[in-house]
Parts: C-alpha cells; structure tokens; sequence
C-alpha cells in the first residue's frame, strides 16, 4: 500500500483503492479523498460463513463505500471476485492493477478468468512479463495495458535496516561466514525447496572448509503446511541441518537483507519482487532463476540470473560469488544504485500519480510504460 500512503501525503484528489486483502481496515484518513478500503475487521472472519455469501457482503460493503465518496479513479489494488460484482453500474474509469498473473490467478478457474477480462477500463500489469500475460492470457486489447514497475521505500527500508538487531553473532554464525539469504511464504511457488537444493549443490561445489549460511525469512511451521514438512526432510537427506536455517516470520526483514552477503530468489513464478529489490536497496546482489520481470530489473546490473531453471546453475552462480567478494562488492554497488536511480517509490510514484489523472479526465495515450 506505498502508492495510497505516498498519494496521501501528496493530499491527491484524484482515485479512491479499493483492495480485497483481508479483513481489515486500514487507518482511513477521510479529509484524504485517496485511501484504502478493506473489508472491515468487525465483519465475521471467512472462516464462519460460505464463500458465495461472504462474496455478497464484501460487494454490498464496497457499493456503500462508492456511493459515499466521489472518485474520479476507482483503483483496484488487488482484485477478488468480490471486487469484480462492483463493475455493475460504476459511472468513473475503473483501473484494475495486476501484481500477479501466474499461478494464483489461473487456479481461480475460468470465471475468474473472464470476469477479470472484462472487468476494467484499463489494466496495469507490474512488469512488461504480466502485462504480456494480461493480453496473452485474459486476450485484453493492447491499447487498455500499461506497464508500472513497482518500487520499493528505499529511505524507509535503510531506516529499518539500521534500527535491526540480527547480527552473526545473534544467529551463531562466524564473521567470516558468506550469509545467503531468502525471503517468502513456505509454499510451492516462493520455492524454499529449490533454496534448498541450491543449497545441496552449492556443498557439491565448494570445499567443506569454505564458511557459508543459508538463511529462509518468512512463514514457518503455521498449522499443518505438507510443503514444510517436505522441506524439513530435505534437509535431513541431504544434511544441511548446520548450513540451512529457518527464522520464521520477522518483523525487521530488512536487517537480514542487510546481513545478507548474497540474495537468492528460487520462486516458480514472480511478478518484479519486492523482496529482492528491498535487499538491493541495501546493497545486496542477486542471485535469481530467469522469473517474471527479474530480467527486467536486473538487466541494469546487479545480480546473476541463470539461463535456465536449474538449481545447480543458481548454485554455482552462488559458488562464484563466494570465491569472488571483489565481484559480490561490484554487484552489491551496482544493486544500490540501481534501485536508487530507477526504483525508488518516490521516484517511480509521481509518474504514477500523473498516470491516474490522465484515467480520470481521459487524456491518457495508451502508451506501454508509465
């Protein structure tokens, strides 16, 4: 939500965001006319009652919350079927902005699918990779798609870094310990499996003396999760019990991006990660399978990406970094800067900004990128 809280501060008048994540409600500042809306944290959780009702109180919600402000933009920041019953009726243009179209979107099944399709007056995809598939995949006309590369708050990120506590030492590491990091949920397509297997051939390559740590940030052992317990036995196959360490959910990730000497991105699938150009922003390099919009940010500098989706390819890229700090310095250099000069929220917001008044009075062109 670092676009609505930059629009915020910017006193903008022009788009009201509606997002369909989860049930709460973020502090709604109303002398703001652009704010994020969510199902409020009153309404019974999902669990309680059936999907198709739940769909109908999410859409009456957010009916009410149109009919009580004037947008010029209605702005989707995420779009569930609950916020596709809105396109009934809706007198301004609507925006639909896709973070992701991968996996997650088509297993919502062909209705979606469709819905999804016609729902928007003009769609935004997070990387030139999701605006192909927007048109490819939902067959949306290439004059209603732009492309917006996220950015990330690199001021609020090096703050956050500074006021972190983890250290080697805090972990049980050596100083002289290469740290690879990663970041995500425990699941199929953020790909801790790969990490690991990255991990296994990375010990093929390196002699044993050569000081290495692998370190997972994200969701751990939460109720019953088959995906961890299968990473919990790859590590005892493959003994990486004292080199591949877990820490769970966190709420300082930037101060492990900052301890990190590599970042390792193993997802199936992506967008543009935010993870990997956060820990960028920090100064970090990139190792990275060829997913989503990665190319797009990395073609700058930066980081390693493999030609092919191979764990033994990402570990020997990982391998040559370890053996080569002149070469991780350079990269890490490269990193900051880039994300400095191109991806900066600030930066990359005000051209959004001017993007969502030109929807709003219609004097927007159509061009690609914004």
């Amino acid at each position: 939500m670092d676009l609505i809280r930059f629009l915020k501060k910017r006193g903008s008048d022009v788009a009201l965001a509606i997002t369909g994540r989860g049930f709460h409600r973020e502090g709604i500042v109303e002398s703001f006319p652009v704010f994020s809306f969510s199902f409020p944290k009153w309404m019974p959780d999902s669990a309680r009652i059936p999907g198709s009702a739940l769909r109908r109180l999410q859409s009456r919600w957010y009916s009410r919350v149109l009919q009580q402000f004037d947008p010029e933009v209605v702005h989707c920041v995420s779009v569930n079927q609950s916020v596709l019953d809105l396109n009934s009726g809706l007198s301004v243009p609507v925006l639909a902005h896709i973070h992701a179209a991968h996996y997650n979107t088509m297993a919502k099944g062909l209705d979606y699918v469709n819905k999804l399709a016609s729902f928007a007056d003009h769609y935004v995809g997070s990387s030139r990779k999701v605006a192909e598939i927007i048109e490819s995949c939902l067959g949306v006309p290439k004059s209603r798609v732009s492309m917006f590369h996220n950015g990330v708050p690199v001021r609020r990120i090096e703050n956050s870094a500074k006021k972190g506590t983890v250290s080697r030492g805090s972990l049980g590491f050596q100083e002289d310990d290469v740290v690879v990091v990663g970041c995500g949920s425990i699941d199929y397509i953020k790909g801790p499996d790969l990490f690991l297997r990255v991990a296994e051939a990375l010990g093929r390559l390196v002699g044993k003396d050569t000081p290495w740590r692998f370190v997972w940030v994200g969701d751990q052992d939460i109720g019953v999760n088959p995906f961890w317990d299968g990473c919990v036995n790859l590590i005892e196959a493959a003994d990486l019990g004292n080199r591949c360490h877990f820490v769970g959910y966190q709420e300082n990730v930037a101060s492990y991006f900052a301890l990190a000497d590599i970042f390792l991105l193993t997802s199936r699938a992506e967008s543009i990660p935010l993870a990997m150009m956060e820990a960028m922003a920090l100064g970090t390099p990139v190792v990275t399978f060829p997913v989503g919009g990665v190319r797009e940010v990395l073609s700058f500098g930066g980081g390693v990406v493999s030609r092919e989706f191979e764990t033994d390819e990402l570990g020997g890229a990982v391998a040559g970094l370890i053996e080569d700090p002149a070469r991780r310095q350079e990269l890490g250099i490269q990193a900051q800067q880039i994300i400095r000069q191109r991806f900066d929220s600030e930066i990359r917001f005000e051209k959004f900004e001017l993007f969502l008044r030109q929807i709003g009075d219609g004097t927007w062109e159509g061009s690609r990128e914004i």
